[in-house]
């Protein structure tokens, strides 16, 4: 709970909630950084400590608001009731811009696992963006990319801009023999190259018009001609080329899927779709390339098969899962604010509460992956195998095997978490802190006509044996 560094006449109404905090104090703080007040302080979070006494309070606040999409009067009130800090709705506005810096800190923090955990001594990163819009906007008015550990479960990044923002792989915080997986977007060579100049690997979708490749002496390939080169039986294929930016230049891999009748069908009909839609005449090398999965990457054939990359590429879904859940769960779809380092701090925090809950949902399946139902994974050995052994990593026919609900985790991990960050208080409590909220519930006078306001009076002149029964009177009444 929060201290206060300053006298106050009355402290009664912070003295109601004994134990409230408790959840909050025991299980939360531990997962947070030690040095949570000194980077507060350094980052420019808490200038003033007037009324919140410490970061961990700050952070509380800055969660509670993005878990119950509050508006700063709820917040204020909320925080009023928890006896955090007696401020008004404004002041909460002005402290909530500032926190950006330091909660990108935090989610950095989040995202270093306790321990080392990793498939081949790697950390699979999948990296891709989505957009969200603001109140009064076109929908696309904001644009976050992240980058999710996909064996750990965490995010590792977060970039956020304006619609205007590339998605690149350039520049991130990649660590020597990093996977990085993207989406045709990213397979351009500048972003090959950034990667693998910081030691890392990439694997990526490639589009041919986008990344333009060249051989051992320097001349431009065409990936067109290489696949049509290709024979019809044969459903996987593999190339090495050369990736130029500047002097600087990568031998990547060229891989090739031919996508079978049916699923070919349908990928060229949804070409001639968008053709269709945008008034374009679609050109018959694109219907032939609508029939290839066609991948780029540096990652040595030695250690990494290309049916393995077809099979890894594939696992890049799950960051579309991620964003699901975050727009479904966190209702990050469209933000209140339209000032910068607001709707930033907002997208900030609600990733830090969503870090917190991640944690505590990867202990839940470790413990039903290996305690409670171990068969959940030892199921899908067998599946995994025949994957492997196969030209293609995908099964003609997949059987019923057991499943672990992720968005049932997710629902009840987040239920946990809002309970823990809001709270609780007494109806006693709440009637004692009334003097405190008066500003916040009654904030000004308004020229509308309050129906409540002049019922209760007309009931006070009319009925005055009634008066003191307004609250059943007010239920029986009808919309």
């Amino acid at each position: 709970m929060s201290v206060l560094t300053h006298d106050s006449e009355n402290q009664e109404w912070m003295q109601g909630l004994a134990g409230t905090g408790d959840l909050w104090e025991r299980e939360m703080l531990a997962r947070l950084p030690p040095d949570l007040e000194a980077q507060a302080l350094a980052l420019g979070a808490m200038k003033r400590k007037r009324e919140i006494g410490c970061a961990s309070d700050l952070l509380r606040a800055m969660l509670a608001m993005v878990l119950g999409r509050w508006s700063h009067r709820t917040l204020a009130c909320w925080s009023v009731l928890l006896g955090i800090a007696d401020i008004s709705a404004r002041g909460w506005g002005k402290r909530v811009g500032p926190c950006a810096d330091w909660l990108q800190w935090v989610l950095r923090c989040l995202g270093r696992p306790m321990k080392e955990v990793s498939v081949r001594s790697q950390r699979i990163c999948l990296v891709d963006g989505t957009t969200l819009g603001q109140v009064g906007g076109t929908g696309d008015d904001w644009r976050i990319q992240l980058v999710y550990d996909l064996v750990e479960g965490c995010i590792l990044d977060v970039r956020l801009g304006d619609r205007k923002m590339m998605e690149s792989l350039v520049d991130l915080p990649t660590e020597p023999g990093d996977v990085c997986v993207a989406d045709r977007y990213y397979g351009k060579r500048q972003n090959l190259v950034s990667v693998d100049a910081a030691q890392g690997y990439s694997l990526c979708r490639l589009a041919p018009h986008q990344c333009s490749l060249e051989d051992e002496e320097g001349n431009s390939i065409s990936v067109l001609s290489f696949l049509q080169a290709q024979p019809e039986q044969q459903r996987v294929c593999e190339g090495s080329s050369w990736a130029r930016v500047g002097n600087r230049r990568v031998r990547v891999r060229v891989l090739g899927l031919r996508l079978p009748e049916e699923a070919a069908a349908k990928a060229r009909a949804r070409v001639l779709l968008r053709g269709r839609r945008k008034r374009q005449q679609v050109q018959p090398q694109t219907l032939f390339l609508a029939g290839w999965v066609i991948l780029v990457s540096t990652l040595p054939a030695a250690q990494w098969s290309a049916v393995e990359l077809f099979w890894l590429y594939r696992q890049r879904w799950q960051i579309e899962l991620l964003f699901k859940r975050l727009k479904q769960f966190l209702l990050l779809v469209r933000l209140n604010s339209r000032h910068p380092e607001t709707v930033r701090a907002t997208i900030l925090a609600a990733l830090v509460g969503w870090m917190l809950h991640e944690q505590e949902a990867q202990e839940v399946l470790v413990v039903l992956s290996q305690e409670q139902a171990p068969d959940l994974v030892q199921a899908y050995l067998p599946l995994v195998e025949q994957w492997m052994q196969e030209d293609v990593p995908l099964a003609e026919t997949v059987p019923v095997l057991p499943a672990v609900s992720v968005w049932t985790l997710t629902s009840c991990g987040l239920t946990r978490l809002r309970s823990v960050v809001w709270g609780c208080w007494s109806h006693q409590h709440l009637l004692a802190c009334l003097p405190r909220l008066q500003r916040l519930v009654c904030p000004q006078a308004r020229r509308r006509v309050h129906q409540l306001l002049a019922f209760r009076a007309w009931v006070q002149r009319f009925f005055p044996a009634k008066a003191s029964d307004l609250g059943a009177v007010v239920e029986n009444l009808s919309p």
